[in-house]
């Protein structure tokens, strides 16, 4: 007799860390619109800087990666081939997968202030960044979308961190953003192997009921994520859209790679 309670006290402390999140992410807005330093240095930012929120120099010195890659997931090879042993033992579900930055040095510092540092202004950099790379791919997607994330992790940041780059890219692509999948949970995925992490992934994410098949059908789909790790998540997303919404292509784009 006492679960209900229990998720019913669970509930309101989800409630609560939602509605003080508001809070501090509009407040925070509203004094820091964007970084006055760079995030990197420390240096004061000119006006032409802040739209990173680096100064040129840090952002000269991104860790861009410029080593030779896998051509499906992206993983840095070091032997004379171009596919991965993974990927040559259990193809992946999207077609290739792309990431501009190791996680790394500033890289990880702006996706995690971004996701859990009250730093909400940085979806603009970050899209801007993604938006740079995918211009340099000559992909030609018909469509944009991300991997959502559920709902207890919304809650308790304020906000869906994939959405508000979704639709800042969009801006800077001119690509149409689609929302068909949504997160039912979110298994903790550390120290596992991409085995275990693709079978403890599966069930994670579903169809939107709502969403109207033909607007991923027979498309080329660009899918949204902040870190690429075993490509478990992305993974079983490309699968849905691929399997369930008809999807004809699915490639990935992540701000960075671990």
């Amino acid at each position: 007799m006492g679960k209900p309670e229990k998720n019913k006290a669970a509930v309101r402390k989800l409630t609560f860390a939602a509605f003080w999140n508001g809070i501090r992410e509009n407040l925070f807005s509203a004094f820091f619109p964007e970084a006055y330093v760079c995030l990197d240095c420390g240096k004061e930012l000119t006006d032409k800087e802040r739209g990173f929120s680096l100064c040129d120099s840090c952002r000269s010195s991104l860790p861009y990666i410029t080593v030779t890659r896998c051509r499906f997931c992206g993983e840095v090879l070091e032997g004379k081939y171009d596919v991965c042993a993974r990927c040559q033992s259990c193809p992946p579900r999207y077609d290739k997968a792309f990431s501009p930055f190791s996680y790394e040095g500033v890289i990880r510092k702006i996706i995690l202030s971004y996701k859990d540092g009250n730093a909400n202004y940085l979806y603009q950099n970050i899209a801007r960044l993604l938006a740079g790379y995918y211009n340099s791919l000559n992909l030609s997607c018909d469509a944009v979308c991300y991997v959502p994330s559920p709902r207890d992790r919304i809650l308790r940041r304020g906000f869906e961190h994939n959405r508000k780059v979704a639709k800042e890219f969009a801006k800077w692509t001119g690509l149409p953003v689609i929302y068909p999948l949504e997160a039912l949970k979110r298994p903790d995925q550390t120290k596992k192997t991409r085995e275990e992490r693709l079978k403890n992934i599966q069930g994670a994410f579903v169809r939107k009921q709502e969403f109207p098949r033909e607007q991923a059908q027979g498309k080329k789909l660009l899918l949204i994520d902040d870190v690429m790790t075993t490509g478990a998540t992305v993974n079983e997303c490309a699968k849905l859209l691929k399997d369930h919404l008809g999807a004809a292509e699915v490639f990935v784009l992540t701000l960075a790679r671990s």
